[in-house]
């Protein structure tokens, strides 16, 4: 992520090693910039006192795995909901087809979670 080189103490990003297939990874590279982005202009990381925390998580039911990933912001400026979806927020709920995705707009910062099907083998 290039904004940690300038924010290493307001990011936290924690979860187990995994190997995702290529087509996810890009996909989650692309949600997580769009995210960042936003954060940097918009969000937690507008103010000094805003942070990012990331945490993922692989869970199994037996046969099918699924990964969780919760991006949570906080010290920044009030969150609002925006009045229309922009590309950024059709893109974070569309690139990961079959993906399960919560934006909640609360105001003390945005909370994005996604769960999605992954391949174990």
């Amino acid at each position: 992520m290039p904004h940690a080189t300038f924010l290493k103490d307001r990011l936290f990003a924690a979860g187990p090693d995994i190997v995702l297939e290529p087509r996810l990874a890009l996909s989650l590279h692309m949600i997580f910039h769009e995210l960042a982005t936003n954060a940097s202009k918009h969000g937690a990381l507008t103010s000094t006192s805003g942070a990012v925390e990331v945490l993922w998580d692989v869970g199994s039911d037996g046969e099918d795995h699924a990964l969780t990933v919760q991006w949570r912001e906080h010290g920044g400026p009030e969150v609002r909901e925006p009045r229309q979806k922009g590309f950024g927020l059709r893109l974070i709920s569309k690139v990961l087809p079959g993906a399960q995705v919560e934006m909640d707009f609360a105001p003390a910062g945005l909370l994005c979670r996604l769960l999605v099907e992954i391949d174990q083998s």
